[in-house]
């Protein structure tokens, strides 16, 4: 009973003292980085709208710098896009180890032609496998509805998208070699773990993957392929050894985490940028919060 009353007393205190923190094995997997390593498959999803080719350079540019597009085996590409001047320019950029896999105008497909893609290589290949997509791209006006009151404005609304994005990127793109390290001794390696409801999943859909881990996978069903959420709980279906990079409590559609709150290496600016994450994050919780008692009284005034 003490020990239940202590975990919960030392979440709520982090949750409001500390609402993320880097996972101290980092440093540790980081240094034990070997060359000797399987096949790197890596999956790409875009949705070829609004902003998306800034996102696009933006990602193709994370591969390349962090040397991941040198050390990767091939680069499997799915395509939603209207428009051919769009796969054009994909084609122009992924370079000699980029494919398509990939091509429709239907939104209503979401992710799913990348990961049946990527459970297909997996169940085939021995190999190591990264998934991400160009998060953000689907921001508009007309889905600024699914975040409101959360998020107000569209501005606010990329904002919070790309300081999102660029977090999954570090972790995942630009920590390539601590995400195969950790890939020895578990089986699943993202940051932003999330657990609602009856899932567990890495918030955003950035992740890596063993292709043993893939395997084990059942393959989506039409139910699954209707629900676009499916793609983001199905890594984590069945059970299995998760790294969790980066620890998240707070609501990053809402909140934008500044970059030097995880990448710096200057203790102060690291300080700094937590400092100023806190603040807002205490900010819009107590926001939110106001607004769902408001909102509650309302309903019960109204019956």
């Amino acid at each position: 009973m003490k020990n239940k009353l202590g975990s919960r007393i030392k979440r709520i205190v982090q949750n409001i003292f500390q609402p993320y923190s880097s996972n101290r094995l980092n440093v540790y997997y980081e240094k034990e980085y070997s060359h000797k390593h399987k096949q790197i498959h890596i999956f790409y999803h875009i949705f070829a709208y609004n902003n998306w080719r800034e996102i696009f350079d933006e990602q193709i540019t994370a591969l390349k710098q962090s040397g991941l597009y040198d050390e990767m085996y091939k680069l499997h590409v799915s395509v939603i896009s209207s428009d051919s001047a769009d796969i054009d320019y994909i084609l122009k950029n992924i370079g000699d180890k980029g494919t398509i896999i990939y091509i429709s105008d239907n939104p209503k497909v979401y992710e799913f032609p990348s990961l049946i893609e990527l459970k297909k290589v997996a169940d085939q290949t021995d190999c190591l496998v990264l998934y991400f997509h160009t998060k953000g791209s689907s921001n508009s006006i007309d889905t600024l509805k699914w975040y409101y009151p959360r998020v107000k404005s569209l501005k606010r609304l990329r904002l919070c998208s790309r300081s999102w994005r660029k977090f999954m990127e570090y972790h995942t793109i630009f920590k390539w070699r601590t995400a195969i390290s950790v890939l020895r001794d578990f089986d699943t390696y993202g940051c932003y773990l999330r657990h609602q409801q009856k899932f567990t999943f890495y918030a955003g859909n950035f992740w890596w993957a063993r292709s043993e881990h893939i395997r084990n996978l059942k393959p989506f069903t039409q139910t699954d392929l209707s629900y676009r959420y499916a793609a983001e709980t199905w890594l984590l279906g069945i059970n299995c050894k998760i790294y969790d990079a980066f620890r998240l409590n707070a609501d990053l559609t809402s909140l934008p985490i500044p970059a030097s709150s995880y990448s710096s290496d200057n203790k102060l600016t690291k300080l700094l940028g937590g400092a100023k994450f806190w603040v807002e994050y205490i900010w819009i919780s107590t926001r939110l919060k106001s607004l769902s008692f408001y909102n509650c009284l309302t309903k019960q005034s109204n019956q």
